[in-house]
């Protein structure tokens, strides 16, 4: 059976780095070929430094600002 490309997408502002690392590592530990799982956080105008945050500790992260 050939596997699905996926697609997390989710929203942030100001995210709380500790909720971001837990999620974040729940996702790059996915049984699921690592190729095949694109995720993308979209940045409300965040203030602080969770977007640097995570572009620094998760570089499958692509990181939409708005």
């Amino acid at each position: 059976m050939k596997l699905a490309k996926i697609s997390i997408v989710f929203p942030n502002l100001e995210g709380d780095k500790n909720n971001l690392k837990k999620f974040l590592t729940s996702v790059k530990n996915l049984a699921y070929q690592k190729s095949l799982i694109e995720v993308i956080m979209v940045d409300n105008d965040s203030k602080d430094d969770s977007c640097e945050f995570v572009k620094n500790n998760f570089s499958l992260v692509k990181i939409i600002r708005l």
